[in-house]
């Protein structure tokens, strides 16, 4: 079953008048070739066959997950992507403030965009694998070492320590080992109430929200949204501190969150959140689409040929990072 990592209602944002996405592959890039447009239906891009089913082996690996449903994130994911077209609406309308639980929905959803996405699972999951490991032999340590005074024959630490290496090796080569650890993730915060997203939604909700509005000159990707710090580092997720977070929800609109701005307006008991618009001029419309060619997959969109061609060609001239 092929399963959308970033989900069709928000690429359906970027389509076009016939409901196709003007579309650049960047893996052409790997070959020595020029990106050019294509357009593509939302149903053909940015899906993985069972990239979210819960298999068995990955149950028998992680037993909190018995029990799960193997289509259990998508009936999960399902709950808010349903509300998304609704909430979004109200964006496009310049609705001059959300209520508190639809500001959270909003920002809820974004966040879950990110961490549900396969750049995630391809760079930060994966990168987190022999730091796992090594976590967990350092745990072993004291136990290796008991075993070792034990006096037992043949065991020593040295052979101990062998054998933990030759598991290193075999973790390390484990196919699945990004897939499960990151479907394991996903689920251990669906059943545990989403108390992690619910930190970072109560932190977001605290600082000025800007919808920053253009003339259908935002594209997106396949991983959108990026964090820029202020070193001016664009990073995939930060939002710690010091970070500018924007992401493009349609070609017009872009929602953008700052901790430099707290929003002296906000207040929790009257459960309404504060709307900032403003249009954005043509050098930060560039600059905002600029930083979304440093963290993708494989795809850029827009929702028109004329855009999607000079991003081509910034692209195939280098001017654009990738």
């Amino acid at each position: 079953m092929k399963q959308h990592y970033l989900p069709e209602v928000y690429l359906r944002e970027f389509t076009n008048e016939h409901g196709k996405l003007h579309t650049l592959d960047i893996n052409l890039l790997k070959n020595g070739r020029a990106v050019f447009e294509t357009q593509r239906y939302p149903v053909e891009v940015c899906r993985s066959k069972d990239f979210y089913t819960i298999k068995p082996t990955y149950v028998k690996a992680n037993k909190e997950m018995i029990g799960l449903k193997p289509l259990f994130l998508e009936s999960q994911f399902g709950l808010y992507e349903s509300k998304y077209p609704k909430l979004l609406a109200k964006l496009k309308r310049g609705q001059e403030y959300l209520q508190r639980e639809d500001a959270r929905l909003l920002i809820y959803t974004v966040f879950d965009f990110k961490l549900r996405n396969k750049y995630f699972r391809d760079t930060t999951i994966t990168n987190l694998r022999e730091q796992v490991f090594d976590q967990v032999a350092g745990d072993f340590k004291d136990l290796i070492q008991a075993y070792a005074q034990a006096g037992i024959p043949g065991v020593t630490e040295e052979t101990l320590l062998a054998e933990m290496e030759k598991a290193k090796e075999q973790h390390m080569a484990d196919p699945e080992f990004s897939d499960k650890t990151h479907i394991a993730s996903l689920s251990k915060r669906k059943t545990s109430r989403d108390s992690f997203y619910n930190f970072i939604t109560d932190h977001l909700l605290q600082f000025e929200w800007l919808i920053i509005k253009s003339d259908q000159g935002f594209i997106t990707t396949d991983n959108p949204g990026v964090s820029v710090d202020k070193k001016g580092r664009v990073q995939n997720t930060k939002f710690d501190e010091d970070f500018f977070f924007i992401m493009p929800l349609t070609p017009s609109i872009c929602i953008g969150i700052s901790p430099t701005a707290p929003d002296k307006r906000y207040d929790s008991k009257n459960g309404k959140k504060r709307l900032t618009y403003g249009m954005a001029p043509e050098d930060f419309i560039a600059l905002i689409n600029k930083f979304h060619g440093y963290h993708l997959s494989q795809f850029i969109f827009a929702n028109n040929k004329k855009l999607i061609d000079h991003i081509a060609s910034l692209i195939n001239n280098n001017a654009i990072k990738k």
